[in-house]
């Protein structure tokens, strides 16, 4: 099968020669090639934002009937990859008076878009 190669990009790809058999890219020391690897996996990320406590924020939700929607909530508090948010619009089954609070993964949370829109925004639609 093919053999994994690093390219740099942080990805590690498994490739080919055009007659299909393995091939490997970069250095290479002559040593017999070992166990085959695994597919590519990318290495880890960090997401390009992370909420904090106090954050206004949109949470999306999985529950049937909901899946894909999103919901404006605040922060109240994150730990590690997990957050507890208050909505400000859902409300509690038991009492309708106090505003819903769930524990959900950071995954599932964006900021809210900004309130007003940036001056040109309009002019930009129109080009």
């Amino acid at each position: 099968g093919p053999v994994a190669a690093a390219d740099g990009s942080g990805v590690r790809r498994a490739t080919s020669s055009p007659d299909g058999s393995a091939s490997s890219t970069g250095d290479d020391d002559g040593a017999a090639e070992g166990p085959e690897e695994e597919e590519a996996i990318p290495e880890p990320t960090r997401p390009p934002w992370e909420p904090k406590h106090g954050d206004l924020v949109e949470v999306r939700q999985s529950s049937e009937g909901y899946e894909g929607s999103w919901f404006e909530a605040q922060v109240l508090h994150v730990r590690g990859v997990r957050a507890r948010v208050r909505y400000t619009e859902l409300l509690e089954d038991f009492d309708k008076r106090v505003k819903q609070e769930q524990a959900v993964g950071v995954e599932d949370i964006r900021p809210v878009p900004p309130r007003s829109q940036p001056p040109g925004f309009a002019r930009g639609l129109r080009s």
